[in-house]
């Protein structure tokens, strides 16, 4: 079986922009709701992706299944630190009333704000302190960064539950700096776009 997969022909990112339309599914019922995204673009050009609510509604329960798992409180802060969604805004962070659609809709749920990863790291770590979060979601390099200004300044974050890391590859030593320096576990989880959550860590 194993050589068997190396027989099959690469379908290449230029294959799909060039041929898009051909390659999606043509047996959809007439019903079903369609979603036009786009990939971050991380390895080159973004793609283009059509998604169907169907993909969102089990996204959205895998998601579930990762705070659970891991305890997270959605009535407590989260600071979301990555690439902005959208067009760019004049103001590095967006303040929503209540955590993210559509569990705000469900569950009682406290302020969630989404903040540049473009921003300088001493003002993403002036925000951090002064907004006193529970809980963090960056990327693993914005996180070191962010370790290693909060060792050269000595501040502290002490609301901070939890942090989550996505998006880039996570070095082992750095959940140990994040237990160090911040007291409180990592979880890493491994996704994309076209798929959404692919794997995260089981709480054992």
């Amino acid at each position: 079986i194993p050589a068997a997969w190396a027989t099959l022909p690469l379908l290449t990112k230029a294959q799909i922009r060039s041929d898009g339309a051909r390659l999606r599914s043509q047996n959809l019922p007439s019903d079903t709701r369609l979603f036009t995204t786009k990939t971050s673009g991380s390895t080159g050009v973004p793609l283009e992706l059509v998604q169907t609510a169907e993909f969102w509604d089990n996204f959205y329960a895998t998601k579930l299944r990762l705070l659970t798992w891991h305890s997270v409180d959605l009535r407590h802060k989260t600071i979301e630190i990555l690439p902005p969604r959208g067009a760019p805004r004049a103001d590095p962070v967006r303040r929503l009333p209540a955590g993210e659609s559509p569990f705000n809709a469900i569950f009682d749920s406290g302020p969630y704000l989404r903040v540049s990863i473009f921003t300088a790291i001493e003002w993403q770590l002036e925000l951090l302190v002064r907004e006193a979060p529970q809980y963090l979601l960056t990327q693993p390099s914005n996180l070191r960064l962010l370790l290693r200004e909060l060792r050269r300044s000595g501040r502290r974050i002490p609301s901070l539950r939890l942090v989550r890391t996505q998006a880039g590859q996570l070095d082992p030593d750095l959940r140990t700096e994040c237990r160090e320096v911040l007291g409180v576990p990592l979880v890493d989880v491994y996704g994309a776009t076209e798929a959404g959550y692919i794997a995260f860590q089981c709480p054992k």
